[in-house]
């Protein structure tokens, strides 16, 4: 064990250079010492090397001096750490539950023990650490800088703003965190407040991509559209190709009806940000899952293998499938988890990533049936008060045809939280070929007493399992809602349902969107009892493909009571356009 006094001597003399940081001169002393097998010294050099960014070497080292040396806290602490920078996150786990248990009070150990936890993708059990660490040390501020950032990831916004504003205190002069604050006040609607920020950001660091997406995002917020684009414009002369930028810009250009180019950065961003072999970082669709989304993508790769459509489309089956196969049996089918990590690493930047876009151009001669009756749809419309309608063969076949092959073929069905199972593919994530938009601005164009002056707000289509139920009841901010359907009849066990079930009575206009949108019990009982004591009368519109269900956007709906074949053809998909603000409304 090396009980030379000049070896303990010579420990603590590195020690005390280590903490000046003169790593070498540190080293130097070390090579003096014949006895390199000697825990303290091992020990050092342990941490010699890990300062100098050489964690492999570094665990040789430490692994000998943890195993002598079982209860010093702070060998333990430092082997934790290193195993954690050499992405051996299971051991150091085990190795930082070692080290709380010989210094449960150490500040830094539960620091380091949060790091571990959020590369295990265990972000609640990460926040509990770290608020530990800021408890036991209130001046930690990379622990105020941690807690922030993870409670923001975990959507407790109120508690993410105190731990930020903590951090800022200790660390005033971090762009980084004020971007993140930035971020935040954005998240809650506080666009003037992160207005401010942003401008702090950019005083520190200029050249803050994140800084001046933020200030971009507040602009916009605050209604300053035409700034709103010449801060985003900064921000990616600075990064090009940064997937947040590129989406701020988007909703930038949608805001002023620019919908070809909004499409093209929203395209662009959801490529970034989804590519495949990136980084599942802070983006919950990419470290999160449910059976009902990887039973989805199993069945999709099934299908891009048997048409042909993408290489390798049978490793990702079976790769989907050994995902399924160790998610436990007691777990309900729409249960969305966190990934744990030895799957998320097996899946290896292979889960909900964009594989394959189907190309969907605009179509030549128009997307619309040509021979649909405007006067008489219109006139319907408003017969309906307060404005619902029904149409048959909206699209010309061709349209038809390649919405199916895009919606079929695409891989952007990334999200998949909802209580019913069912798989979104949205606007902002790429949801934005030319053929939807020729769509939108067509039926403006064909409509215009139903879409008057009322653009396209939002743009979405959900896919469903045939044994799960669809959206509950809610209304919509919009003015006006189309929904339609692709899915082929043949796959509707049930010609009288499937569809829409539309209430007639418009939802009160003090009502917000936590009121006339939820899922919650309690909001699903106030709907229903307003509902019934406005005398609402449903109206069911039964599924049929190539029919759309035009109305008010103030009106209740929920699916139809849903039963189709299975199989990955016979998916019950809807493609929902929303126009217009619910402020503007005409009825």
């Amino acid at each position: 064990m090396g009980s030379d006094p000049r070896i303990a001597e010579t420990c603590t003399q590195s020690l005390t250079l280590l903490a000046a940081g003169d790593i070498d001169g540190a080293g130097r002393l070390l090579d003096g010492i014949a006895a390199r097998d000697d825990a303290r010294v091992a020990y050092v050099r342990g941490l010699i090397a890990m300062l100098r960014g050489e964690p492999q070497d570094a665990r040789g080292h430490l692994a000998i001096a943890a195993a002598r040396m079982p209860g010093d806290a702070a060998i333990h602490a430092n082997w934790a750490l290193c195993l954690y920078q050499c992405d051996a996150n299971e051991e150091a786990l085990a190795a930082s539950a070692h080290a709380l248990a010989l210094a449960p009070n150490h500040a830094d150990n539960h620091y380091n023990r949060g790091l571990i936890l959020l590369a295990l993708n265990l972000y609640r059990r990460a926040a509990s650490n770290f608020e530990r660490a800021v408890q036991l040390a209130p001046q930690h501020a990379r622990g105020w800088a941690r807690l922030a950032e993870t409670r923001h990831a975990l959507g407790a916004n109120a508690e993410a703003d105190v731990a930020y504003r903590r951090a800022l205190e200790l660390m005033p002069g971090d762009a980084a965190l004020m971007v993140g604050l930035g971020a935040l006040l954005n998240d809650s609607g506080m666009f003037a407040d992160a207005f401010a920020v942003s401008e702090r950001a950019l005083v520190l660091d200029p050249a803050s991509t994140g800084a001046w997406t933020q200030r971009s995002i507040a602009l916009r917020g605050l209604g300053r559209l035409d700034d709103a684009l010449s801060a985003i414009d900064r921000a990616l002369d600075v990064a090009p190709g940064d997937a947040d930028a590129l989406k701020a810009r988007a909703l930038v250009r949608q805001m002023q009806d620019d919908l070809p180019a909004a499409a093209d950065d929203f395209l662009r961003a959801a490529h970034v940000r989804f590519a495949p072999g990136g980084i599942a970082s802070r983006v919950p669709e990419l470290r999160r899952t449910s059976r009902a989304k990887l039973a989805h993508d199993i069945e999709q790769f099934a299908w891009l293998r048997d048409n042909n459509l993408l290489d390798g489309a049978e490793a990702l089956r079976d790769l989907h499938l050994r995902a399924l196969m160790s998610l436990p049996d007691t777990m309900g089918n729409a249960l969305s988890i966190d990934l744990p990590a030895p799957l998320l690493r097996e899946l290896d930047g292979r889960y909900n990533r964009f594989h394959l876009e189907t190309a969907a151009p605009a179509m030549r001669g128009g997307a619309l049936n040509p021979a649909l009756d405007a006067n008489a749809i219109q006139a319907d419309y408003a017969a309906r008060v307060p404005g619902i309608t029904w149409i048959d063969g909206l699209l010309r076949p061709e349209t038809l045809d390649a919405l199916r092959r895009y919606c079929m073929g695409s891989t952007f069905w990334f999200d998949f939280h909802h209580v019913n199972g069912y798989l979104g593919a949205f606007f902002e994530d790429g949801f934005a070929a030319p053929l939807l938009l020729q769509i939108a601005q067509e039926l403006r164009q064909r409509f215009p007493d139903i879409f008057r002056d009322h653009k396209l707000t939002q743009l979405w289509a959900f896919k469903y399992d045939s044994r799960l139920e669809g959206i509950e009841l809610h209304a919509d901010i919009a003015a006006v809602n189309l929904n339609f359907w692709i899915t082929p009849d043949t796959a509707n066990l049930d010609p009288e349902s499937g569809g829409l079930v539309v209430w007639d009575k418009a939802a009160p206009p003090e009502w917000g969107l936590d009121e006339f949108n939820t899922s919650t019990a309690s909001g699903q009982a106030r709907i229903q009892r307003f509902l019934h004591d406005s005398g609402a009368q449903a109206v069911r519109i039964p599924y049929r493909q190539n029919r759309a269900v035009l109305f008010n956007s103030d009106l209740f709906h929920r699916t139809d009571t849903i039963r189709f074949r299975e199989g990955y053809e016979n998916r019950r998909i809807n493609i929902t356009m929303l126009f217009g603000r619910r402020e503007g409304r005409t009825h």
